[in-house]
Formats: C-alpha cells, structure tokens, sequence
C-alpha cells in the first residue's frame, strides 16, 4: 500500500528543546521570546514524534534539526557561523538519504518541508536523492509537494555587508532553478527582515511554483519565537494550501497530537500551547532596525521581486493580504522592500505592479506602498440576501477584521456550531462563554466579580462572541442572541462588522483558539 513520506528539515539552531520557556537573565521579567518553530509543529500535526525509533504506518514524517545543533560546542558554533556543506548540512542530507532509501517502496508520495537552511537542504535534497535512488536500482522518485519558509541558503561564509549588488549568499546548489523531481512548492517569504547575511534565496519562475511575501523578519515567517502571532499566519496559510491542493496529506488538530508520547523521555516540553494556531496580522514584528552605523551597514530592506533564470525579472511578485492589513492598521508600520525606489526592475527602470494575494480564487494589484498609503483598504464585501459567509474569531485579537460590509435596514443570522472551544487562559469554554460561579473557587470569584463590569460587554459572559459595527465596542452586541430569523440582528449603523471573544481590553495576549460563526443576510 501507497504511504506518504515525509522530510522535515529545521533551520539554524533549531530543535525541539526550543519549546522550553527559558527565564530572562538572573530570573528578572517573562520567559524568552523563544519557541519551536513551524517546520517542527508541521512535524507533530503531521503524526510525527521525537523518539528513537520508527515505526511503518501510512503517514510517516522525519524531523531533522537544524544546522547548528550537532557535535561539540565548538563544532555547533562553526556549523552556525559557516555550515560547511561538507560536514553539518551534508550529514543532515546523507541521513535523510538514508532514511528515504530504507522506507521508500515505488508509489510512495514524498512531501518537503524546510524553513531558512533547512529549506535549502529540502531544496538540495529534492535535486540529489533522484539519482542516488536511481544507482541503487530503485526507481526515480517523485516530491508531490515541496513546503519552504524563507530560503536562506547561507552556506559556507555568508555575505555580510551590503554591496552594489545584494548578496544572494553562497549556496549549496547551483542556481535558483527547482528540481524538475518536484511537482509542486510553496516558497513563503519575509518582507521585513534586514539582515544583509539573510537574503532570501529565491526559486526562479516556474508554473509549479507559488512563492509568497509575508510581514515579519525571517522567523516570523518560519517560527521560532514565543510570540508567534505573524509566523502562525503561514503556518495556517501552509495548512490551508494543503488541504486546497488535496495533496492526500492528513493534518491533525493540534487538540488531537498525544504530548505526553511525542519523546522517549519526560524532557521533551512540547505543549498544546506550542501547536495552536493563532495568526495576528497585528503581533510582535522582530524587525532589526540599524541602531549605529556599524550596524547599519550590515542592514538593508529586501528586494521584492520574482526571478526568471536567476535574474530580476518583469513578473509581479505576490504579497499576502496581512501586509496589506497591517498597513492599513499599524501606523507605525512601513516595509521599506515596498517603496517604488525598492520595487524598480534594475534593468528596465520600470516599476512593477505588486499581486495581493486575498485568497487562491482573489488577487489585487498595487504600484508601491505610496498609493497602499494614499487609496485606503480594499472595498468591503456586500452579501447578498440569502448568501452567507463564514468568519473566524480569534480569541487573541481585540478586533477581528470581517471584510464585510453591513448597511442600516439590513438583518443578519448568526449560526455557531456550539462544540467549538476556545481558551481564556487556563479556562477552556464553548462560544456562550463561562460563568465564574462554576469555573472558579469562592476566592477568585469574589476577585473576577469586582472586574466584570470592566468587560467590553458588561452584561456578557465572559469570553462571549460579541459582534459590534464599525471598530468600536459601542452598539456591541452578543452574537448568540441573534440565531434565529425571529431574532435577527438589526442593523442600525453603515460599517464593517467586527468580532473578538469577551474580556478586558488589556487581557487578549493570554487568549488561545478561534470559533468559526457564519454570518447570513436576510433581507
């Protein structure tokens, strides 16, 4: 029987024991904004796990740590600052190698996935394991997906300074061409990352190939930070892109992995907490910025582009909607990679249009972050009287963003698959919410009362669906009390209509999971 295989490749210094929530220094403030990454989360949805051995089901996946993390002290610091290709990555390579020649039987479907080196190892493994099958007698395999974040094939001394021509590092293969043994990547990359050293290393253009630009430095792309928020949004947009192409992949619900057997010993700290998923157009951007001109100097903004036959070509690159997001609703927010003087072709002089990607059936078009800056955010949706669309709460996000435009006179049904749950912290409830009488002791009871009318909807339960037109808690409303089309909620106000889990206003960061509700037209 056919199985799918699947290669996990993790970037520099990256490893499971990242999930461990190391104190600040002497013990003084929170934890280190530290954490897995989504190439090791992608792993455990996957079915994987951390021990020793293996064992042969129809979906088995392999997790390599990244560079760095192999030998001595000393040896973990050359790898870091050099990957030679001859000794780390190649030993990295040789033992997925090894791994694919013991389990791979002629049908088997082969999946990659990478993030910064990592990536390039995926991408050099995928163009040298054809062969090396092919001399063992074996017959030549085919990778039906390869998933990357951010490429950086820094191997071997890495560009450090900014030159007339940026550096695209030295890498372990050739040029930026894809294996032809790949069927279809997905390349995500940083906007924002300034590092000279961490240019991204493109895949030249190709019909199998979608490559994306995303908000955030190179591990809010790939992960690896506490504070996930912007790298969650392409962890779930790799988990959406998966289950759109039917890839035949099984993803689990982070709800559903079994920690307490992921490894063979109790030091493995991998949580629920590590694996939810919670995208935050809005969260924490560890953007470098120059802060002397030493610094400055190894520092630059990344060039937004699409290579054809490794140079800089005339096709629109694609950015993702959360940039355009951010934008708009981050003031302090201004990627420099999108102003016109960044987005000039080299060669012609010309200026590019950018693609945004809203979903796979809907792009738009932009010609720098000026005009973004000048024409405001894309129009809202109108529903259609009787049409329907369905609208994720996040519990962490004090504002969720619909897209959907509400007018005075209409009225509107909300239907909510009440088994769904979501996370007040350590307090797990349905979409209705939690009564402190039943979830706490008398103590803290007493304590939570003397806050509750400093809910956004005082009247609501907490962590309620409250539903409010326009980006304000006036008019809020409990979106429970409106499903049923006697019930039906009346718009009185013109505006986008807005949602968020009931709390206080400066509690949302301790917030966990979404609710999906969907939202209908009536009239």
């Amino acid at each position: 029987m056919a199985k799918n295989i699947i290669f996990c490749f993790d970037g520099t210094c990256n490893e499971p024991a990242d999930a461990e929530q190391e104190k600040a220094l002497f013990g003084i403030g929170g934890p280190k904004d530290n954490g897995i990454t989504n190439v090791l989360k992608l792993h455990l949805l996957f079915g994987g796990d951390l021990r020793s051995g293996t064992t042969t089901r129809p979906q088995m996946s392999f997790y390599f740590s990244g560079v760095g993390t192999y030998g001595s002290r000393l040896e973990k610091l050359r790898n870091i600052l050099f990957a030679p290709a001859d000794e780390d990555v190649g030993d990295i390579i040789r033992r997925a190698i090894k791994t694919l020649l013991k389990h791979y039987e002629e049908g088997d479907q082969i999946f990659l996935f990478g993030f910064s080196r990592g990536s390039a190892i995926a991408r050099r493994f995928a163009a040298v394991a054809p062969s090396i099958l092919q001399a063992q007698g074996i017959a030549k395999p085919v990778f039906r997906f390869m998933g990357v974040f951010d490429t950086v094939a820094s191997i071997n001394k890495p560009n450090l300074t900014r030159a007339e021509d940026k550096p695209g590092s030295d890498v372990i293969f050739e040029n930026n061409t894809l294996s032809s043994a790949v069927e279809e990547v997905l390349h995500l990359v940083s906007m924002d990352e300034h590092r000279v050293s961490f240019m991204p290393t493109l895949i030249n253009e190709d019909k199998r190939v979608t490559e994306v630009w995303f908000p955030g430095a190179h591990a809010d792309i790939g992960g690896g930070y506490r504070y996930d928020g912007l790298s969650d949004i392409t962890l779930e947009f790799m988990t959406e892109e998966i289950k759109r192409r039917q890839l035949g992949l099984t993803v689990l619900k982070p709800s559903d992995v079994k920690y307490n057997e992921l490894g063979d010993s109790d030091e493995i700290k991998i949580t629920y907490d590590d694996l939810i998923i919670q995208p935050n157009y809005l969260g924490k951007n560890h953007e470098q910025s120059a802060r002397t001109h030493i610094k400055g100097a190894f520092l630059g903004p990344r060039t937004v582009r699409v290579l054809n036959n490794n140079i800089h070509s005339s096709t629109e690159a694609t950015v993702h909607h959360t940039v355009v997001d951010r934008i708009y609703d981050d003031e302090d927010y201004y990627p420099e990679s999108l102003e016109a003087e960044n987005l000039k072709n080299p060669y012609t002089d010309n200026y590019p249009q950018i693609n945004v990607w809203v979903s796979s059936d809907e792009k738009i078009k932009f010609n720098s972050l000026e005009e973004l800056k000048r024409t405001g955010r894309r129009p809202l949706q109108t529903l259609g009287v009787g049409e329907s669309k369905v609208h994720r709460i996040y519990a962490n996000q004090v504002f969720n963003h619909s897209g959907l435009l509400f007018k005075a006179g209409q009225n509107y049904l909300f239907t909510i698959d009440m088994n769904q749950t979501w996370f007040d912290s350590d307090i797990d409830c349905d979409p209705a919410g939690w009564d402190r009488k039943q979830e706490l002791g008398a103590i803290k009871s007493f304590i939570v009362k003397g806050y509750e009318h400093e809910r956004r909807h005082s009247k609501a339960m907490w962590f309620a669906a409250i539903g409010t037109v326009n980006r304000t808690d006036e008019g809020n409303f409990e979106i429970l009390k409106h499903a049923t089309p006697s019930t039906a909620y009346p718009v009185t106000v013109d505006g986008e209509f807005y949602t968020y889990a009931n709390d206080l206003l400066t509690y949302y960061k301790n917030n966990m999971g979404w609710i999906e509700v969907e939202v209908k037209r009536l009239n």
